[in-house]
């Protein structure tokens, strides 16, 4: 709205409508709201908006998006696009970032887990001739032995705390 239209840079126009098609890709801002006139780009003067910002999502996630706004952003002449999706694949989060819980190493259960693992390692990777490669795999399979106990004693703890 406002401004020449005559400033389109056609060659970045179609190439950009190439990549959407190559990988089948759709504005689902555009999509949702086919009547909508809104805009993620203002100058105030001579008042010129334009819609420059999109969200580009693959064509088969399209179904999942429930809800899109363009809302005004602080700082900035742009606007946010906002979606809402749902859907399995989209449930609630964990409680993210996982982090060793060091009063483990006083429980003799877990450190016999511990000793146990390393040796079972051992045996399973002596043949393993890079070290880096070793020792990163030695480390997952104990976090993946330490985040196993840990919910297990989390689970009891739980079960106590009822009775």
């Amino acid at each position: 709205m406002g401004g020449s239209k005559d400033n389109t840079p056609v060659k970045y126009t179609s190439k950009l409508e190439d990549f959407i098609e190559e990988f089948e890709l759709c504005d689902i801002w555009r999509t949702k709201n086919v009547d909508s006139r809104l805009y993620t780009w203002r100058q105030r003067t001579p008042l010129i908006q334009c819609r420059l910002d999109f969200w580009l999502i693959s064509n088969f996630l399209s179904s999942s998006v429930t809800k899109t706004s363009i809302v005004p952003s602080i700082k900035t002449d742009h606007s946010l696009i906002k979606l809402t999706l749902s859907g399995e694949n989209f449930s609630e989060r964990g409680p993210g970032f996982w982090k060793f819980n060091s009063g483990l190493l006083t429980d003799k259960d877990y450190v016999d887990i511990v000793k146990n693992t390393l040796s079972e390692c051992d045996n399973k990777y002596h043949n393993l001739e890079n070290k880096n490669l070793k020792w990163d795999t030695i480390k997952s399979e104990i976090r993946g032995e330490t985040v196993k106990y840990s919910k297990y004693k989390n689970m009891k703890l739980r079960e106590k705390r009822v009775l």
